[in-house]
């Protein structure tokens, strides 16, 4: 195959506020490899604090653009970018010509600004440095612990996004026009529902089997994801705990502080964008369950059978809302496992991670932002496991030895979600 030569034009290309981006460089690596590596500074804000950064491509003199499919990079690339200057990053031309050679191709990077917004829940700080991460070996079953390492300050939401937290969001979403009404019907969304944004803003990084891909939105034919999946009238089970009752959304009586769930990965993008955050990589979701500790459970060393049920909401827990009849019935408040005194007189244990999140083990299954493969649309780690899950199957109930995944339009049970941002870079 021929090389593949390209003159960089740069372009500089901002929508929120101008001047944002500067200084693009760009260039072709000489090793034959079609890597091309791309600089950018971006400035700050008066009105904004952080951004969300995507790239696109063209290689006929900016007559076409197409989208680059840039995994998310912490504080480079996708959501919650801050200010800062030399953030590089890379792609391969392979990826998207083959055997060409162009005289002139263009490169844009674009930020859109998040407005700061003063957060409706809770966040812990997780200082930058070491932790005790997970690999994965090919052809082997489950991970490995490793010794890894984050090079940045970043806040966690300390308990899992909240079914109060989501229907307000839902509703100011909708009022305000950040959701639309999707052109297409989509199964389980009476309220029709969708998130119109560039499909580059959903792209998760791969780290188990080694191949790349994106999630877009649409999916095609104006087509649009399921963000969540509901019904029109409370008490279904089959649904969500909040319901569209042709006007607004409502939350069934009693389940305001449990954990969202059957929400896709489309969802919880929705909402960690809507304010200003993101949805944690897999490392940050690990380091903020374990820090050092190599625990299966993120309270600490319990393992094994039975169910520690004064600690976690996992299958036949026995806590309060351990009914034994239907799924939705099985998740328990956030934080509910915090050794105080509550209405249902059921005693608990007080099972915080060593950085003070709860339920990163058991009640909702968690979407991070990690691909797990690109087949099929794209195939999301789900960590943490859920209320659903046994407590000892060979990993299921476990955030750092189960490979659980799902497509990401998928809003299955139990499957929920908490958020993250970067506070501080460290040099």
């Amino acid at each position: 195959m021929n090389y593949l030569i390209l003159l960089i034009v740069l372009t500089s290309n901002i929508f929120a506020q101008i001047f944002e981006v500067q200084n693009i460089t760009a260039s072709q690596r000489t090793d034959g490899s079609h890597i091309v590596d791309v600089c950018y500074d971006l400035s700050p804000d008066d009105l904004f604090i952080s951004f969300r950064v995507w790239s696109e491509l063209s290689i006929d003199s900016a007559e076409n653009w197409m989208g680059l499919s840039i995994p998310t990079t912490p504080n480079i690339m996708g959501d919650n970018v801050f200010p800062g200057t030399n953030k590089c990053f890379e792609f391969s031309l392979g990826d998207y010509v083959t055997d060409i050679y162009t005289p002139s191709a263009q490169i844009k990077v674009f930020a859109e600004g998040h407005e700061a917004l003063e957060l409706p829940f809770e966040m812990v700080p997780v200082a930058s440095g070491e932790f005790m991460g997970v690999i994965h070996t090919p052809g082997s079953w489950g991970d490995d612990n490793i010794l890894s390492t984050i090079d940045y300050d970043y806040e966690i939401m300390k308990y899992e996004v909240t079914n109060a937290e989501f229907a307000q969001f839902l509703i100011e979403a909708k009022e305000n026009g950040y959701l639309i009404d999707c052109p297409y019907a989509i199964g389980d969304n009476p309220s029709n529902l969708c998130i119109d944004i560039p499909a580059q803003t959903f792209l998760v990084d791969n780290t188990y089997w080694g191949d790349t891909g994106t999630i877009v939105q649409p999916i095609s034919n104006g087509q649009y994801h399921t963000l969540f999946a509901h019904g029109t009238e409370p008490g279904n089970r089959y649904y969500s705990a909040i319901y569209w009752n042709g006007t607004t959304f409502i939350i069934d009586e009693g389940y305001a502080n449990h954990p969202a769930i059957r929400v896709s990965y489309f969802g919880a993008w929705a909402f960690a964008n809507y304010y200003g955050l993101r949805i944690p990589s897999r490392d940050e979701w690990i380091k903020a369950a374990r820090g050092m500790n190599d625990w299966q459970a993120s309270f600490g060393p319990e393992a094994g059978n039975p169910t520690p049920s004064d600690r976690v909401n996992t299958r036949n827990s026995g806590d309060p809302f351990d009914t034994g009849i239907d799924q939705n019935d099985l998740s328990t408040p956030v934080g509910f496992y915090n050794g105080e005194e509550n209405q249902w007189g059921f005693e608990t244990i007080d099972s915080p991670s060593p950085y003070g999140t709860y339920d990163q083990t058991g009640n909702a299954s968690e979407w991070v932002a990690d691909m797990i493969s690109a087949n099929y649309g794209g195939s999301v780690y789900m960590m943490g496991g859920a209320y659903n899950s046994w407590w000892w199957n060979g990993g299921m109930a476990y955030f750092n030895t189960s490979n659980s995944s799902a497509g990401a339009s998928s809003a299955g049970f139990g499957f929920g979600f908490r958020c993250a941002r970067t506070i501080n870079i460290v040099d």
